[in-house]
């Protein structure tokens, strides 16, 4: 996910790592890449943060994740339901658990 908010902003990957903050290296990126520079060249981070809010808030941001190749090859198969499952009772849930408990 990452990555792709990466690629989104066109600026390079994030490493994570325990040593970097990950947050403020990827608003340095984002504030470098925008131009939102102050004096001296320093990022503005808060900025920056806003431009991401912006995007979000929009949908330009994805923010969603597509599914594996397994999973919708899983649900490809359709079955039609012929009958209603059994009924959910919790008291014959309950009578299990208190005998096990029990012994």
């Amino acid at each position: 996910m990452l990555d792709e908010v990466a690629r989104f902003y066109g600026i390079p990957g994030i490493v994570m790592s325990e040593y970097v903050d990950s947050t403020t290296e990827f608003l340095v990126q984002v504030a470098r890449k925008r131009g939102r520079l102050g004096r001296g060249g320093v990022p503005l981070l808060e900025s920056a943060g806003k431009i991401v809010l912006n995007d979000w808030t929009a949908g330009r941001i994805k923010w969603w994740c597509e599914p594996s190749e397994d999973t919708v090859a899983d649900t490809d198969e359709k079955v039609v339901v012929s009958q209603w499952a059994e009924e959910f009772d919790i008291d014959a849930l309950l009578r299990d658990v208190d005998v096990e408990m029990k012994e």
